[in-house]
């Protein structure tokens, strides 16, 4: 989401309608993920309605739930940023989509571009890793440890620039939150207060905030 004045969200109250593939009945429970020191919390559940249901709250500002269905596998992590719409694979609900949000397009597109592309060559290079050292081949692992710390700087360096160009959006917090403990204080700090002063304003911005000036706050200089 661009930004826009925090005061239009002034506790307007959103509606998230969702549907579950091939499930006519069931429980439905909504998260509040938990953030820094916090764990998650259940703030409401329902039950399926052929296939339907939905959840009503009051949206100051956006901020980062997940859901879990009776029966289904994972869990799925959205932002509720406006009135939602989620269609959920119960069979996987990691691989649950949201339609006319534009934080969680954001946040999908870089999933997409940047995040699974990491996953994937640092999943492997820990097998080649396994492999290596069953065979006690100490050049491959050096030869390897280096490339997975190659592959760490490369991912820190994309999520440092998606951040730097996208200074005004929803979805640039999220992903600073989701990685500030791998980027490290100073640079978290630096990335934070280069977002829009709008961004730099939000509730979660602020608790970042207070975290990365907590001495006790366990995190990378």
């Amino acid at each position: 989401m661009s930004t826009c004045c925090l005061a239009s969200y002034a506790q307007d109250k959103q509606v998230l309608r969702g549907q579950v593939i091939g499930r006519k009945s069931g429980n439905i429970y909504l998260y509040a993920s938990g953030s820094f020191r916090n764990g998650h919390q259940l703030v409401d559940s329902t039950k399926l309605t052929s296939s339907f249901f939905s959840f009503t709250k009051p949206v100051d500002e956006p901020a980062a739930y997940f859901i879990t269905v009776d029966g289904a596998i994972g869990q799925f992590y959205f932002i509720w940023d406006q009135a939602v719409v989620v269609t959920l694979k119960p069979d996987n609900l990691n691989e649950s989509v949201t339609e006319d949000s534009p934080v969680n397009e954001q946040l999908r597109s870089f999933a997409d571009t940047v995040e699974t592309a990491y996953v994937q060559k640092k999943r492997a290079n820990r097998e080649a890793f396994a492999v290596a050292e069953e065979a006690k081949d100490e050049a491959k692992l050096e030869q390897l440890g280096q490339a997975y710390y190659l592959l760490f700087m490369q991912e820190w360096y994309a999520i440092d620039k998606y951040i730097r160009t996208n200074t005004d959006t929803w979805a640039s917090l999220f992903i600073l939150i989701k990685y500030h403990k791998s980027l490290g204080r100073k640079a978290t700090l630096a990335l934070l207060s280069g977002l829009s002063p709008t961004i730099q304003s939000a509730r979660l911005a602020g608790q970042l905030k207070a975290n990365l000036d907590d001495a006790s706050y366990v995190i990378t200089p």
